[in-house]
């Protein structure tokens, strides 16, 4: 609300902080295999208040522990299922990365050019405990990102070939391979076939 209040921190942090956020956002890619509702499952609710106060980290500990699903997949029956399965989340997420990249290496003139801000940042990345933090969120995304997908696409029952691979291709890319198997998955449709 109040601009010049604010603490003025290094874009690149910046940066980091809303594709790790964006990230997060991704993994709402997984919420609709809680349709139909698991009988001993744990309530989400919990986990997404302390991954908006906390940590996004929060939300990966339900996606583990959430009980077994009984039956097959089905089609979406909530919105937030809805937009975990709609195209538009990876776009959306996929944008957000496009414009936390130009506004780590051009906002805020006075960081410099960029490889006077790149060596600020790693001087703050070496020194700084949210700087570290960041660093650990994208270490564990990435590491479930490569579970999530697999468990996902097996669940779907991507037999073919083709699936197959674009499955453990977007593994491999961290953020980037998430929002392109999120994409495919779209365009298959497979949710509504299983």
């Amino acid at each position: 609300m109040f601009p010049q209040l604010a603490p003025t921190l290094h874009p690149m942090l910046e940066g980091i902080f809303h594709v790790i956020v964006a990230w997060a956002l991704l993994l709402l890619g997984f919420v609709s295999e809680d349709n139909p509702p698991r009988k001993s499952s744990l309530p989400a609710q919990p986990f997404l208040i302390a991954t908006a106060f906390l940590t996004n980290i929060f939300y990966l500990p339900y996606l583990i522990l959430r009980a077994k699903p009984t039956d097959n997949l089905l089609p979406p029956s909530t919105a937030l299922q809805e937009l975990g399965e709609s195209i538009y989340l990876p776009i959306f997420s996929l944008s957000v990365l496009g414009a936390s990249a130009v506004w780590a290496v051009f906002a805020r003139p006075e960081f410099g050019d960029l490889m006077t801000r790149f060596s600020s940042f790693k001087h703050i990345f070496s020194s700084n405990i949210l700087a570290y933090s960041f660093g650990v969120d994208v270490l564990t995304f990435s590491l479930f990102q490569s579970w999530l997908v697999r468990d996902d696409a097996n669940r779907r029952t991507w037999r073919s070939e083709s699936m197959k691979r674009t499955a453990i291709q977007s593994t491999l890319v961290p953020f980037l391979g998430l929002a392109f198997y999120l994409i495919q998955r779209a365009r298959h449709a497979t949710l509504a076939e299983s």
